[in-house]
């Protein structure tokens, strides 16, 4: 959906199969992407957006997205997008979330709208339903939006990229940025909240410790896991190359003695030119048995080298998923 051009830097790994195709499921990655100059157009997600709040500039879904600057990470095949801003036609937006190879999404935005955006007049039913509901929201929090110069919103995008679900909330108004949107009254609730979660943090500390185990089991089991897929394909991929290089050694071997066999043959019974034809067969037939030799030898070298890179790889696996497993502590799990 993006056309344009970007500078980007990734590091990604991931299993091969046999025809040297990389399972999307087994992907890893983490990089980093600026776009230089971008578009995004024929976006759906935009467009039912626009639409649930009648903002014609979101319903063209066209979107620059010139110097923008996005961290990134794959999972098992999800792509996971690090919160960016983004600012469009007036929107100030933050956006992060998740989508799957199979185009399922999952993202979260928080965007400030002006109110002057939000066209109340002639509005199809779609916006009116979805203006009725932030009016229900504002009446609750004490606000009329219909006052305020802003509406600060919470989007929240399910369903796939070609048919998306859009639900959205009232965080707060008044024109404040999007990471302050919220009202003195979710900030009541939010302190209550802290304060509680801290006091069942202080007594559950053995739940705690529960926690930490299962966390800590979790990444040794993702990592054998990687490492298990990482020796699989390793050891098919060695076994391959052993039975190449037995086959071509065969091949070779069977063509040289067939050769040597007719030089014998078309000596005829003529003592002489037998003898020599005899010595002539028997020089090729050990020239063969060494190039023969020689191929199943290179062949051999070549997958133990693959299974060489593999030990290698998983035990910089290994040493990854320690250095995260020490990092699990209460203390973290606490922040």
């Amino acid at each position: 959906y993006i056309q344009g051009n970007y500078s980007t830097k990734m590091s990604l790994e991931g299993v091969l199969g046999e025809d040297l195709m990389p399972d999307l499921n087994t992907l890893t990655a983490e990089g980093f992407l600026q776009t230089v100059n971008g578009v995004i157009q024929d976006f759906t997600p935009l467009k039912k957006i626009g639409e649930a709040l009648n903002i014609k500039k979101l319903t063209n879904h066209k979107i620059d997205l010139k110097g923008t600057k996005n961290w990134f990470e794959i999972e098992d095949g999800n792509v996971l997008i690090k919160e960016f801003p983004l600012k469009y036609q007036g929107i100030d937006m933050m956006i992060g979330g998740s989508h799957g190879i199979t185009q399922d999404i999952d993202y979260d935005i928080k965007a400030k709208i002006p109110m002057k955006l939000i066209n109340q007049n002639t509005v199809g039913n779609t916006a009116s339903n979805g203006i009725k509901k932030l009016k229900n929201q504002a009446s609750k929090l004490g606000l009329n939006i219909k006052e305020k110069e802003f509406v600060n919103l919470k989007i929240k995008l399910t369903g796939s990229m070609t048919n998306p679900k859009v639900q959205f909330s009232l965080v707060g108004s008044g024109g404040k940025t999007v990471q302050g949107a919220i009202t003195e009254k979710v900030e009541e609730v939010k302190d209550k909240v802290k304060t509680d979660v801290n006091e069942i943090i202080e007594k559950k500390k053995e739940d705690l410790s529960k926690v930490v185990a299962e966390r800590k089991a979790k990444l040794e089991r993702e990592a054998n896991d990687r490492i298990q897929k990482l020796t699989s394909a390793a050891i098919k991929s060695a076994e391959k190359i052993r039975l190449e290089g037995k086959n071509a050694a065969e091949k070779v071997k069977k063509e040289g003695y067939k050769q040597a066999d007719l030089i014998v043959k078309e000596a005829g019974s003529n003592p002489i030119k037998k003898r020599l034809a005899k010595a002539g067969a028997n020089k090729i037939k050990k020239e063969t048995d060494k190039k023969s030799q020689q191929l199943e030898d290179k062949a051999n070298q070549n997958a133990d080298k693959v299974i060489k890179e593999a030990d290698e790889k998983a035990a910089e696996i290994s040493l990854e998923y320690q250095k995260k497993i020490d990092a699990v502590t209460i203390d973290n799990i606490k922040k």
